[in-house]
């Protein structure tokens, strides 16, 4: 305080003239205060004067002696002369501290007070802890405990203030976030006796997450108020360790790093799931030998199927761990598992063997297919297949007339021409005779077409079944497909787009399938281990390995 600019001066003032300002002191001893007021109402005055500053409209803002104030006034009336100090140029900054040292000196303030009052000092001084402790004539560290002491919600510091806890059971709730302060002070307040700070904090530390334990990043754990590290320098009272006292914001960070790892891995398997507690007998290791086993051939196969893939664990203790070569359909697992033992079964009896081979074939003695490792159907697959096969429709009908015609007739009588696309007729008639024709008028289009050349007319006769495969329903394109008896590995060849629709896993698939898993040899493994990109390179560029024909089962249609 500046004492050369401020002027101070005793005089009488009604009681009717003065204002309140802003009392520090939140909490009021009822017995103390009760003591008060019956020795003032003995006495008929009040002998110790109060502090004042001058205001407008010539009245006056009392900034200490607010119990003072208040008795005379509910006593004493309005009309009361009472005795005060004025405070002429005193700043707003002085006039706290003045108030906190008058309470102080008067009854020790209570921790919510001066929390409270801590917040003022900071405020006036612009942010600078420095000059607020100054101010405060506190030390920077005590300043600091009374900042933090503010994290503490407005039920805890009502309880705090009416002593229904202590100091330190506030401290340990600052620790938390405030909607859970409440929750957490309601069971503190339920118990029948009051706990110790000490038995307090051994239950919070029990609910704390350890940030060794954590598989996110840290970096915004440092310094972070809901850190028990930065809470040992605040507080008397706080966990011990590197602790999360927020367990909201560590389980909402700890699923953010469980789904950025399972997207991590969508290049690699076809299915990865997040596995929570209580899921674990959704899935199955998938197994080839053994009694869990479902067989050599049946476990490559299973490896195409979209129910097979990685899991992410997000059970506590075992966040982000990943479990691959899982199989999620339990039911499917099991009957391949006693097909397997069946099959295993009937092979040391030659005789039931050919019996049960024939029941399934329909002919004596024909051995069932072998189990061929396929991929199963995913949506992008489908996308990309049923445009091939348009394409691959599109084609075949434009290289052969008479299949050509046929088709176009079928398509009328099936009520299938719907599909040829108007808006593509009338662009491919005006590149070709150059005129331009009506898209609403029958006569009119008529009269153009009749107008041009015969070889024009024959070249729009032949687009209209090609141009309708664009929009059959996929079920008539391979029904066309079938009837033309279409080759797919004249038209297609396996290529980088095709691959890269399929993860890793179903790309090892269908290079078994396709016989370049043995191609590769040695480097198989080493490719599957490495990028993705790479492994579509290496699939692709094997010398000496002929690619022509070469049509994996997941794009051909069902007769190939």
């Amino acid at each position: 305080m500046q004492q050369q600019q401020v002027r101070q001066i005793q005089a009488a003032i009604a009681v009717g003239k003065l204002v309140p300002g802003t009392n520090p002191r939140l909490k009021r001893n009822p017995a103390k205060f009760a003591r008060l007021r019956l020795s003032i109402v003995k006495a008929g005055r009040v002998n110790q004067p109060i502090f004042v500053r001058p205001r407008d409209n010539d009245t006056h803002e009392v900034f200490a002696g607010f119990g003072r104030y208040e008795i005379a006034k509910e006593e004493f009336g309005e009309d009361y002369e009472m005795p005060a100090v004025i405070y002429h140029g005193l700043s707003d900054a002085d006039a706290l501290r003045m108030a906190i040292d008058e309470n102080d000196n008067r009854e020790e303030m209570s921790p919510v007070d001066k929390a409270l009052a801590a917040k003022d000092y900071l405020a006036q001084c612009g942010g600078d802890r420095l000059a607020a402790a100054s101010e405060a004539g506190w030390a920077p560290r005590y300043l600091d405990q009374m900042l933090a002491l503010n994290q503490c919600s407005a039920a805890v510091f009502a309880a705090l203030t009416a002593e229904k806890i202590h100091i330190g059971h506030a401290e340990l709730l600052a620790t938390k976030p405030k909607a859970k302060q409440d929750e957490v002070l309601a069971k503190l307040l339920a118990m029948p006796t009051r706990i110790t700070v000490a038995e307090f904090k051994a239950h919070l530390q029990k609910s704390a997450s350890p940030l060794a334990d954590a598989i996110f990043s840290k970096d915004a754990c440092v310094g972070c108020e809901f850190n028990a590290t930065t809470q040992n320098d605040l507080f008397s009272e706080s966990i011990a360790g590197e602790h999360c006292t927020n367990s909201d914001c560590f389980s909402a960070k700890t699923l953010e790093a469980v789904e950025a790892k399972a997207a991590s891995l969508k290049d690699q398997w076809a299915t990865v799931r997040i596995v929570r507690p209580g899921e674990d007998k959704t899935i199955i290791k998938l197994i080839a030998n053994g009694d869990l086993g479902v067989g050599e051939e049946q476990a490559t196969a299973c490896k195409g199927c979209t129910n097979y893939g990685a899991a992410v664990s997000a059970v506590p203790g075992k966040e982000g761990n990943v479990y691959d070569g899982y199989c999620f359909d339990i039911t499917c697992n099991t009957n391949k598992v006693a097909a397997r033992i069946k099959a295993e079964k009937a092979a040391t009896n030659p005789a039931a063997a050919v019996k049960s081979a024939a029941s399934k074939s329909g002919a004596k003695g024909k051995p069932t297919a072998k189990t061929k490792p396929s991929v199963q159907d995913s949506q992008r697959i489908k996308d990309y297949r049923e445009k091939v096969w348009r394409e691959v429709l599109a084609a075949e009908l434009t290289a052969d007339p008479g299949k050509n015609l046929s088709a176009l007739t079928a398509l009328a009588i099936t009520g299938n021409a719907r599909h040829i696309d108007n808006t593509a007729a009338r662009e491919l008639f005006k590149s070709l005779d150059g005129s331009d024709v009506s898209m609403t008028n029958v006569g009119e289009a008529a009269a153009s077409v009749i107008a041009g050349d015969k070889e024009v007319r024959q070249k729009m006769l032949f687009s209209l079944a090609p141009g309708a495969a664009k929009g059959l329903e996929i079920r008539s394109v391979q029904e066309l497909l079938r009837w033309i008896d279409a080759d797919l590995g004249k038209h297609w060849k396996l290529n980088a787009d095709y691959l890269d629709l399929l993860t890793k896993t179903e790309m090892e698939a269908i290079a078994g399938e396709l016989g370049l898993m043995a191609a590769l040899d040695n480097n198989a493994q080493k490719l599957l281990g490495g990028k993705k990109a790479d492994l579509i390179k290496g699939l692709l560029t094997i010398e000496g390995f002929a690619y022509d024909g070469l049509v994996p089962g997941n794009m051909k249609w069902s007769s190939q």
